[in-house]
């Protein structure tokens, strides 16, 4: 967590015109939480991919889409279901 914290704040000094990058590093960092069970972070950081995604993509485009229902995912497994809807 500590590298993630790292990357993040040389993307956001030296990198911040590279949108993809970001949510590259993001998306990168919602798995491992996934993969460690840990449904909630791993929500967040999707929930962050899912505000970057809108912002370069647009909202009806197929990565954001799918980014939306990851976050829904994410959330009925952490058992929120009021979240996950």
């Amino acid at each position: 967590q500590t590298r993630f914290k790292q990357l993040r704040r040389v993307h956001a000094t030296q990198l911040d015109d590279q949108p993809v990058l970001l949510l590259r590093l993001e998306g990168t960092f919602a798995k491992l939480c996934a993969l460690e069970g840990n449904w909630p972070a791993a929500a967040l950081h999707t929930e962050r991919c899912g505000k970057l995604a809108d912002s370069v993509f647009g909202k009806s485009h197929p990565a954001t889409v799918a980014l939306r229902a990851r976050i829904g995912d994410s959330w009925a497994r952490h058992g929120d279901w009021r979240r996950s809807a």
